[in-house]
């Protein structure tokens, strides 16, 4: 009896460990195949790159990117914002930048500043949101040698005015374009967001908008005053016909 406990436990060991043997070829093989198809999608990426400029490549590519990591595709990023002006690829350049000097340890200086900040800059030329937002919340930073309140403003504006593309047909449709000025701006700390109250003389209405930075008070916000809703909300003014 004992003889056939030994001969099934001995039987059923085997087995466990065929099992795990073939499972493990099975992972090792999935993972050599997994890691391969990264490989070669990432060549065929970075040649669609180089050939055309192709955008959805470039954006697949930034997708096996992780963390702060940006540095590892920065000549594609270059490439991108250089050739074929793109506007995220402006970001990335920055963001690379940056991610490289954190690596090295290095701290930047206000001359070593000027590179990634220019391309921020470049970003803003191609009309990208993203490096409009990231102007207004460096000038916005009171530790930053190049503070500066009210470029933060224009920025954040700016990125604001881009972001509200979607409504202009929405802008177009009866409501009485006007100016309205900035009374108030404070800070709330649980949603780390700023707070603009801003009044309307024309339609004698006030109205209050959120900001990543501070904007100044006695500045102007184009918006647009529904009558018959009694709605007042901030637009951009270049998407309103006058």
């Amino acid at each position: 009896m004992k003889k056939k406990n030994r001969k099934k436990q001995k039987l059923l060991s085997n087995v466990a460990f065929v099992t795990m043997f073939l499972m493990g070829i099975h992972a090792y093989s999935y993972a050599s195949i997994r890691d391969s198809f990264t490989v070669v999608n990432e060549d065929s990426l970075k040649m669609s790159i180089l050939k055309n400029g192709d955008e959805k490549s470039y954006y697949d590519l930034m997708s096996l990117v992780y963390g702060d990591e940006e540095y590892q595709y920065l000549d594609y990023s270059l490439i991108m914002a250089n050739n074929y002006h793109n506007g995220f690829a402006c970001l990335k350049v920055y963001e690379g930048i940056m991610a490289l000097y954190v690596k090295k340890n290095v701290v930047l200086d206000s001359v070593s500043y000027d590179l990634p900040l220019s391309y921020l800059e470049k970003g803003v030329s191609f009309n990208s949101k993203e490096c409009m937002s990231e102007l207004a919340n460096l000038y916005s930073d009171s530790t930053n040698y190049f503070y500066d309140r009210i470029k933060a403003s224009e920025y954040a504006l700016m990125s604001y005015e881009i972001g509200l593309k979607e409504d202009i047909i929405l802008l177009k449709e009866k409501g009485v374009y006007s100016n309205a000025r900035i009374i108030r701006c404070t800070y709330s700390p649980s949603m780390s967001i700023y707070t603009i109250l801003f009044y309307d003389d024309k339609s004698d209405h006030r109205g209050f908008m959120y900001s990543d930075v501070p904007l100044n008070v006695g500045d102007s916000i184009p918006i647009v005053f529904y009558k018959d809703a009694n709605t007042l909300i901030s637009c951009p003014s270049k998407y309103i016909e006058k």
